[in-house]
């Protein structure tokens, strides 16, 4: 199952490779990766743990400078932090301010921007709705469980109003119901705000309920292994999705392909 979407790709990855140190120190994490994500789609990214996920998303992020290769958003290379892309982190304990109210948060990267007063406190209310936090705008993030914490961090996010969200393992650290409302979020926000997602993961299920493709990584020094086409439609529930055949079928898909991984890097050590 191979990438065959001609949908325009609004963020393009070409010959990505990222070396940290040089000389005799130089450790090479991520080796050749290319792939396409194509306007208003969730790609998700998956791989055997040290596979340099959180590196690749930096990269993309512009907050980690790439050794080689091409990144482009809209057309254009990335360089810096592009300002049509918003990164939402795994640990939004620490990337919310516990000094502020949850409004505050959310308006916090909307300031200095040269963006009208009233359009501001628009788009914070408006990315509250769609996160299900509008009644806890004056709550502060030490009062919110874990979820909601994450929720704010989503809102964010949106407020910004940017053309690709970039979730980094966001749900690792909630309880299972929890994950599952949250992924149900993501796939409600993309409907309503018509966002580009790509997605980190290392949970495969996750990734194909999410996903309309999974980009497939391999161990360190990274590369591509396969790009996966998820064909499950756009409406997707809980049950039913994870009901269908076509899902268990692309679980054994990938959980073959990563579980060869992890066996080539038992054997590589023995």
């Amino acid at each position: 199952m191979t990438v065959s979407v001609s949908v325009q790709p609004v963020l393009r990855v070409a010959g990505l490779a990222k070396t940290y140190g040089s000389g005799a120190s130089a450790f090479q994490a991520i080796a050749d990766v290319s792939f396409d994500v194509p306007a208003g789609k969730i790609v998700c990214i998956v791989g055997p743990s040290g596979a340099g996920k959180t590196t690749l998303l930096k990269c993309l992020s512009g907050l980690l400078e790439r050794s080689s290769g091409v990144i482009e958003c809209g057309g254009q290379p990335v360089s810096g932090t592009p300002r049509q892309m918003a990164l939402v982190f795994q640990e939004y304990g620490r990337s919310l301010m516990p000094w502020l109210t949850v409004e505050r948060n959310v308006l916090l990267p909307l300031r200095g921007k040269g963006i009208d007063p009233g359009e501001m406190q628009t788009r914070m209310r408006n990315s509250l709705e769609a996160v299900g936090l509008a009644q806890a705008a004056r709550k502060y993030p030490w009062q919110l469980s874990g979820g909601m914490q994450q929720r704010v961090a989503i809102a964010r996010a949106l407020a910004y109003r940017p053309e690709v969200l970039l979730m980094d393992e966001p749900f690792a650290s909630v309880d299972a119901q929890t994950r599952m409302d949250l992924e149900d979020l993501v796939l409600e926000i993309r409907k309503e705000f018509d966002i580009t997602i790509v997605f980190v993961t290392h949970d495969i299920e996750e990734s194909i309920y999410l996903g309309d493709r999974v980009v497939v990584l391999s161990r360190s020094p990274t590369r591509v292994r396969q790009i996966i086409d998820i064909e499950l439609g756009n409406e997707r529930n809980q049950v039913d999705t994870k009901g269908m055949p076509a899902f268990d079928e692309y679980r054994r898909a990938l959980m073959s392909l990563l579980d060869r991984q992890i066996q080539r890097a038992a054997d590589d050590r023995k």
